[in-house]
């Protein structure tokens, strides 16, 4: 089997593969985004607060690209190799978010083996965009 091709989704983010980086649903006044997981794609060494943020910004991509913001999610899961690493995560999740009136729910999982094998976090989210009638 080889390996799987990288390719440009929504917002320019690089999917590896035969899948969607996201998913829209339109449900009238508010459009529904499921991000698919996203890793740092080897923008980052082996460091996971560093990949955390590029894939918070990956995700900040998509979510312009359908008219959102971070600020729209209002879950994230999350994907840690090593759980002891959680709290190097959280000092990033927890600046992102700073700012955000409703946080989004948040579920974290620890002892996952990624795709990537660089990776040392994944984080897929859903959010709820207000569209304008």
């Amino acid at each position: 089997m080889s390996d799987p091709k990288e390719s440009r989704g929504k917002g320019g983010v690089p999917v590896l593969g035969a899948y969607s980086p996201c998913h829209t649903v339109d449900l009238g006044p508010v459009k529904m985004v499921y991000i698919s997981g996203l890793t740092s794609g080897g923008e980052a060494p082996r460091d996971t607060k560093a990949q955390a943020e590029i894939v918070f910004r990956k995700m900040a991509e998509i979510l312009e690209a359908e008219g959102g913001r971070l600020e729209h999610l209002v879950k994230i899961t999350t994907f840690l190799v090593d759980i002891r690493e959680y709290a190097l995560y959280n000092e990033v999740r927890n600046r992102i978010f700073a700012a955000v009136a409703r946080p989004p729910a948040s579920a974290t999982i620890g002892g996952a083996e990624l795709v990537r094998p660089e990776a040392r976090i994944e984080i897929e989210g859903v959010a709820a965009i207000p569209q304008a009638r």
